[in-house]
């Protein structure tokens, strides 16, 4: 992948661009309505949580299951509606926030991936890469992605947080990296670095279980 000389500060402006176009694409069309088995079962478990009574079904999402009860309770704040649409709309403005955080973390991951100086104190997805912000759209316009970002479920949810996850990995890879000397031994600060990021990494995988198994 390629790094843009333009690139000081490049990359946010890009990445903001991008999340601007997919939340206002989305906003209008985010759902009123609890449409399948599963998206009542996460509504029912956002009400009393019980898996045993299928609410939501197994194994649970107790981490998806908790966003979901703040974002209802403040969807519901001075709203007269049916609960049924206040916690439709609550999960489906989740999807779409998780949506708009995963394409951050795609571009994170997809940065790892290019060329650049393990040396420098920068983490590599703060300057532009071209290259992974064309992959980051390309994901973002997905059909499935694109979908699911209106959907009251747990999927973008679970992608997003396993993105993160994925993305503290990769820079820690990024970090282990050799330099452009090809000497692979890595300063304190380096090792220091890296290791925070795995287990930042490690600790988001484990929480990840609790917003989508799958």
């Amino acid at each position: 992948m390629t790094r843009s000389p333009l690139a000081q500060g490049g990359a946010p402006r890009a990445l903001a661009a991008l999340a601007l176009i997919v939340a206002l694409a989305h906003a209008p069309f985010l759902a009123s309505s609890l449409e399948d088995i599963d998206s009542v079962n996460f509504a029912l478990g956002v009400r009393d949580f019980d898996v045993a009574a299928h609410r939501p079904h197994p194994p649970g999402y107790p981490v998806y299951i908790a966003l979901g009860k703040v974002a209802t309770t403040i969807a519901g704040f001075g709203v007269d509606a049916p609960p049924s649409v206040i916690e439709a709309k609550a999960l489906a403005v989740l999807s779409l926030l998780a949506g708009l955080l995963a394409i951050v973390c795609l571009y994170g991951v997809f940065a790892c991936l290019g060329e650049g100086d393990r040396e420098s104190d920068r983490a590599p997805w703060r300057s532009l890469d071209v290259s992974a912000i064309a992959a980051t759209a390309v994901a973002a316009s997905c059909p499935l992605f694109w979908y699911l970002a209106v959907r009251p479920m747990s999927d973008l949810p679970g992608l997003a947080i396993a993105l993160m996850a994925q993305a503290c990995l990769m820079l820690a890879w990024w970090r282990q990296r050799p330099g452009t000397d090809g000497d692979s031994r890595l300063t304190a600060a380096a090792t220091a670095t890296s290791g925070r990021m795995i287990v930042i990494g490690a600790f988001l995988s484990a929480i990840s279980i609790g917003v989508r198994s799958q």
